[in-house]
């Protein structure tokens, strides 16, 4: 998990937003808008996006990926057994990423739990039907919601780094450029795996690739880089 303390600005500006928003969809009547602007804001500065916010997704990062905030107001700091979820009906949504987040109700920081590729979320989380009575608290769900728990999306720290464009299918550089960047095993594990980190449907590698990021690997190893020690 990432905590990260919002600033006035920033919680100015999503009470502004909030004010503009509709209340379509909305559970609360609006009530959350302020926090979910919030968490929208802080997480597309975070991460180095472009703030779009439609009906499909709220920012895009700077290499393409549409990415889509789902936020929870908490009372405590959010606990791995924490369930995250989305409605069915957001299920028609043309975003590639959820990200989730939850913030306290003053507004005072928000939580990035972690994320998941919207198909693979699709397919790999619970389906909870409206009415369904869940937990100690005798939950009822009153829409039909996919839920997963935080144990089980991408943990938060990978995830940020790859929607920073670490590691991440970049229209702005070449794929020879992104691995010459690379300067450690871990963040090239990341790269070669992203599909897997980011349970999203990016594209796979070409064999021509997969030999490069081999050989990227033997340089890391042995502390080699364009045929000179680091």
């Amino acid at each position: 998990m990432i905590e990260i303390l919002t600033t006035a600005e920033q919680r100015i500006a999503a009470k502004e937003q909030a004010a503009n928003m509709g209340y379509a969809g909305s559970m609360m009547q609006g009530q959350r808008d302020a926090h979910a602007s919030l968490a929208e804001i802080v997480v597309c500065e975070y991460v180095g996006g472009e703030m779009v916010r439609d009906y499909n997704h709220d920012f895009r990062t700077w290499w393409g990926l549409k990415v889509d905030v789902k936020n929870k107001v908490l009372s405590f700091e959010p606990r791995d057994y924490y369930d995250v979820s989305i409605f069915a009906y957001t299920e028609k949504q043309a975003c590639d990423y959820l990200l989730f987040t939850g913030t306290p109700k003053d507004g005072s920081r928000v939580w990035i739990c972690g994320g998941y590729g919207k198909a693979s979320f699709l397919r790999d989380a619970e389906l909870k039907k409206a009415g369904e009575v869940v937990g100690s608290n005798g939950l009822t769900y009153k829409r039909d919601n996919y839920v997963m728990q935080i144990k089980d999306i991408g943990q938060a720290a990978p995830v940020v780094d790859m929607l920073r464009g670490k590691g991440a299918a970049s229209n702005g550089k070449t794929f020879a450029e992104r691995l010459a960047s690379i300067t450690t095993l871990e963040e090239l594990d990341g790269f070669a795996n992203r599909r897997r980190v980011l349970q999203c449907d990016l594209p796979k590698w070409t064999q021509s690739e997969i030999e490069q990021i081999k050989e990227k690997k033997w340089q890391l190893e042995h502390g080699i880089q364009r045929g000179k020690k680091f």
